[in-house]
């Protein structure tokens, strides 16, 4: 495959439309993080990531970094199958029978009731068959020679014959496809990489052309992909079977660790810039000179244990003082050897307690992540019984509305609960997904009917003056700016019913939105504090209204995660105005 092939788009006339429920590439877990153990099973479960600086070894199988060997010769037949189907050529069934033949066959009849579909433009027809094809591929595993080529080639022929969804596209090429059951099929960009040894190197490298070229014709991300399908087998590291402490191998250059029964994971290091970067640290210190160095030791054998690796020092100054002191003092030998060793263990004490200062914020970061969730269970319990009551003592005038209260006070304090949990996901790095379009009218409508029953507060917005009604951004996160700055207006404000006004607009690339609230706004001298964390305005604290101060600093944080501003821009007793901007979508 060459790596400088370029793909020139192409239009066609519309045609009727193709659409399916498509679901995400099952890939919930956070995203890549710079430690290794986060970063592997990730990569185990997504072909498209780079993994060459990982290392993992399970019963004596090397899985990362992927190695995968082609099968040798040098036929296509990939390729031309592919290419076949493409022009609506349906090979003939194959007569032998057998439960591994019967399988293929009936998707070659799908498939050839699904091209004449496609020719005679009939729309239902056209959706009934795909919806048929989706369904055999999560219910049957074809040989991925006969699989993978024959759904590219019906992928290349929807869109020459067709006008198919983008989303669709998308969902057939890279994000997943959910079929019958809830079983996702795999896009064909993540299934053609896992598949790569089932192909001779030729055939591979024109099927992931084929598949490359399209996808950029359809305006479906590629580049992984691409880079992926072009690497050439890592050479990984060989640790022993019996690896039993983090160790240093080949030579320093990748550390490996057992990780379990049968499993040893590691990662590519940079030996050289861990000893340069430990160099400049000592010279920042005092305890090295511009003159000094570090290396590692020649005679270091290949595994060495971290906790047994061995550095040289050199340093002339050292030599020549050490030469005159032994010349005029020898008595002052063994002190000034015992200050160097002061001054390294200093050296050491510095680094642990730096270390254990991280150790620390993580455990807080870890405990104050694991007390919120446990939190929920509680919580939601707490509300259904409240629930509960409410419904049962309805007919009680002496219950008052007191169940009800409880109902509102869990909500509110389930809400802080969550935002916790937002912060401590951004802290961790965690927190922005894929992007998609999300719908401001629809989300803001259901966040202030939300909050208004929540709270038994009458709210209403005013949602004419959108006229950018998208954004391109992280469904969760957006729900969770909209709701902190909604339930403030609710909270914090006196007038009854509650009135928020709702504008949005393209300028140049970017989307601003703008709220405006009937709340009592912000007190002289805290507009520059709006935005801080745990700040908590002078209106909550009259209204003695419970909360973390989190919400805006969370809303500004999400803001600025997805490349925008949020701003205060104007505030009075009569309400205050928010203008958020966000990147537009091209």
């Amino acid at each position: 495959m060459s790596a400088t092939t370029r793909f020139a788009r192409s239009t066609t006339a519309a045609k009727p439309s193709v659409s399916t429920r498509i679901a995400p590439w099952p890939s919930d877990s956070p995203p890549t993080s710079r430690d290794a153990a986060e970063r592997i099973p990730i990569a185990i479960a997504d072909p498209l990531l780079a993994a060459d600086d990982l290392f993992l070894r399970e019963d004596g199988e090397v899985r990362l970094p992927r190695r995968p060997a082609p099968r040798p010769g040098e036929a296509t037949p990939g390729s031309r199958l592919a290419d076949r189907i493409a022009h609506g050529d349906i090979p003939a069934e194959t007569p032998r029978p057998g439960d591994e033949i019967e399988p293929w066959n009936e998707r070659l009849r799908i498939a050839r009731a699904f091209v004449a579909a496609v020719r005679l433009d009939d729309r239902a027809q056209i959706e009934a068959r795909f919806r048929a094809l989706l369904a055999h591929q999560a219910r049957y595993r074809i040989d991925a020679t006969l699989d993978l080529p024959s759904r590219l080639g019906l992928v290349e022929l929807l869109t020459r014959e067709s006008h198919p969804d983008p989303e669709l596209l998308r969902a057939l090429l890279r994000d997943g496809v959910a079929g019958t059951g809830g079983v996702v099929v795999p896009g064909l960009e993540r299934a053609l990489l896992a598949a790569r040894d089932r192909f001779t190197a030729p055939d591979f490298g024109a099927l992931a052309d084929r598949l490359a070229a399209l996808a950029e014709r359809a305006g479906v991300a590629y580049e992984d992909f691409f880079a992926r399908a072009q690497e050439p087998p890592t050479p990984a590291p060989d640790p022993p079977a019996d690896v039993a402490t983090p160790s240093l191998v080949e030579g320093g250059h990748w550390v490996v660790r057992p990780a379990g029964r049968g499993r040893i994971e590691g990662a590519r290091v940079d030996r050289d810039a861990l000893i340069a970067s430990t160099l400049s640290e000592m010279r920042d210190r005092g305890v090295l000179g511009d003159g000094d160095s570090i290396m590692a030791r020649a005679d270091a054998p290949p595994e060495v244990p971290l906790a047994r690796l061995e550095l040289a020092v050199e340093s002339p100054p050292w030599g020549l003082a050490s030469d005159a002191i032994e010349a005029r003092f020898r008595w002052k030998v063994g002190l000034l050897l015992g200050s160097g060793a002061v001054a390294l263990g200093f050296a050491a004490l510095a680094l642990a307690f730096q270390r254990q200062g991280r150790r620390v914020l993580e455990l807080q970061s870890a405990f104050v992540s694991t007390v919120s969730h446990e939190l929920r269970t509680p919580l939601a319990t707490i509300r259904l019984l409240a629930e509960t009551l409410e419904r049962r003592l309805a007919e009680l005038p002496s219950a008052k509305d007191y169940p009800a209260r409880i109902v509102r006070a869990v909500d509110g304090l389930a809400f802080l609960v969550e935002n916790l949990l937002s912060a401590q996901r951004l802290d961790r790095g965690r927190g922005l997904a894929e992007r998609s379009s999300v719908k401001l009218d629809e989300l803001l409508h259901g966040i202030v009917e939300d909050t208004s029953a929540s709270l038994a507060t009458d709210g209403h917005v005013d949602l004419s003056g959108i006229r950018a009604p998208t954004l391109h951004a992280d469904p969760g996160l957006i729900t969770v700016l909209f709701a902190n700055l909604v339930r403030n207006a609710f909270l914090y404000g006196t007038r009854r019913p509650v009135a928020l006004v709702v504008e949005s607009e393209r300028r140049g690339g970017w989307v601003v939105v703008r709220l405006t609230d009937n709340a009592d706004g912000f007190g002289p001298g805290e507009r520059g504090s709006a935005f801080a964390a745990f700040h908590r305005g002078a209106a909550a604290t009259q209204c003695s209204i419970p909360g973390t101060g989190l919400g805006l600093s969370l809303c500004r944080r999400i803001v600025e995660l997805h490349g925008g501003t949020i701003t205060l821009t104007d505030t009075s007793p009569s309400g205050s105005t928010f203008e958020l901007r966000f990147p537009a979508s091209r």
